[in-house]
């Protein structure tokens, strides 16, 4: 998360006892097992504490979600996970804090690891710091990156808009750049206005002679052709060496810039040696340190909303994988944004005849609701028309009932989240009469 507060005394004293008083009841219950807890902070995107927040925990891999508790006077929350029950190693947490108004929240997804589990007992100071509509926060990875990354850097790595890299370090050596490419190319020509750019993350210098000396920070653009532009730079003194600190730099006024379609925004760093400032050895920067805030780029406000800029975008889960058959789907969709629609596609298994045979898309307080029903093997009957067109409001919880023929593709998952909206199983029984909560429909909607 973006930022670390000091807590006063009283808080401390606070998450003490309830923590205790938790780990209390769960020996009682589960006799021998340790607790998994995890706890933090969230504040606002000024800085400020956010009181009160709305907090859900998702564990993406088995579907079970839990809200944690929390505070109408404080900031906090917490919550007691029981291990190899509730979260296993690998297991993938989806963290969504909303401010109590509606108008700031976060979504971060991070994997669980063996020494959280088996050693830590959890995770703890897992502090959050909400974003205002349209900003973006993009990670930082020690994963490479495939596509045009631009020249010069000696390193290229990936960064993921809304989840963590892993606890790995990367190593400079004087004079050497790494260049975090966002992972997602543009999918259209994507123009930011001028605005303020903010990059944090944890480092340390290893010689014992480097304290003091300079990093430069570039906010670039990545061409398809693989060709790169500077758009904004930030110099930075760095205090004693063999200290591991955080820096959160502002890269302000950046832009106007647009990236265009095939090409990608990066954020570079460079580890400075010339005549003025000579580096004597390497410097590490750390990607996701425990308990310490991820490294990571936060757009500004008037981010667009790269990689896809202000387009009628298709409420798209993309292909799925085998094994396939047909059954009847029942879930939920939320937008994150107003939705147009009017038909529906269904990814069908390579050589197959997948299809839907009947869609229903509603809610019953806002009465806004669609079908759709196919007409056979005849024409494009992978897409299916709608009785009427409908938009999907931004943040309405809609029901759908899918039902399927032949090979489908399916999404073997609970929960998938999209650039626009997530989608949820909440059962789907097969054509045997199998019931399964974690086989999504792979469909698109959209308006034609």
């Amino acid at each position: 998360m973006n930022k670390k507060r000091r807590i006063n005394i009283l808080r401390i004293g606070l998450l003490l006892v309830v923590a205790m008083c938790a780990v209390s009841m769960a020996s009682v219950v589960t006799a021998q097992e340790t607790p998994f807890v995890i706890y933090g902070y969230v504040f606002n995107a000024d800085g400020t504490e956010c009181n009160n927040p709305s907090v859900n925990i998702m564990n993406t891999v088995t579907g079970e979600s839990w809200t944690p508790d929390t505070s109408a006077t404080l900031n906090y929350y917490f919550l007691l996970l029981v291990p190899g029950t509730d979260v296993n190693a690998g297991d993938v947490l989806r963290t969504e804090v909303i401010s109590p108004d509606g108008n700031q929240s976060r979504i971060v997804e991070c994997v669980v690891s063996e020494s959280e589990l088996n050693i830590d007992g959890g995770r703890c100071n897992y502090n959050f710091t909400l974003l205002v509509p349209n900003q973006q926060a993009w990670y930082f990875t020690n994963e490479s990156v495939t596509g045009p990354t631009g020249s010069g850097a000696n390193y290229s790595r990936a960064m993921t808009k809304g989840v963590e890299g892993g606890n790995d370090t990367i190593t400079l050596a004087p004079g050497e750049r790494v260049r975090f490419c966002a992972d997602q190319l543009a999918g259209c020509n994507v123009s930011f206005p001028k605005g303020d750019w903010t990059v944090s993350y944890w480092l340390k210098q290893l010689h014992e002679y480097d304290s003091f000396k300079k990093i430069q920070i570039h906010l670039q653009v990545v061409y398809p052709n693989g060709n790169y532009s500077t758009i904004g730079t930030s110099y930075v003194q760095l205090g004693y060496s063999q200290i591991l600190r955080e820096l959160s730099i502002p890269t302000r006024d950046a832009g106007p810039f647009t990236v265009p379609e095939g090409g990608r925004f990066a954020v570079e760093i460079e580890w400075v040696n010339n005549s003025a400032t000579i580096a004597n050895g390497d410097l590490e920067i750390y990607c996701n340190l425990p308990d310490k805030n991820a490294g990571q780029i936060t757009s500004p406000s008037s981010d667009p909303g790269y990689p896809i800029s202000e387009l009628p975008e298709p409420f798209d889960t993309g292909p799925g994988t085998y094994p396939s058959i047909a059954g009847t789907h029942y879930g939920e969709i939320v937008p994150k944004e107003d939705i147009t629609v009017n038909k529906t596609y269904t990814y069908p298994c390579a050589g197959t005849g997948g299809h839907s045979e009947y869609v229903k898309i509603w809610n019953e307080t806002t009465g806004g609701c669609v079908v759709a029903e196919w007409g056979g093997y005849s024409g494009d009957y992978h897409n299916l028309s709608f009785n009427r067109t409908q938009t999907l409001r931004k943040g309405v919880v809609y029901s759908y009932i899918i039902e399927t023929g032949s090979y489908p593709q399916i999404i073997h998952a609970p929960y998938k989240q999209l650039r626009n909206g997530n989608i949820t199983c909440t059962r789907f029984e097969d054509y045997n009469g199998r019931v399964y909560h974690n086989r999504l429909p792979a469909i698109r909607l959209f308006q034609e």
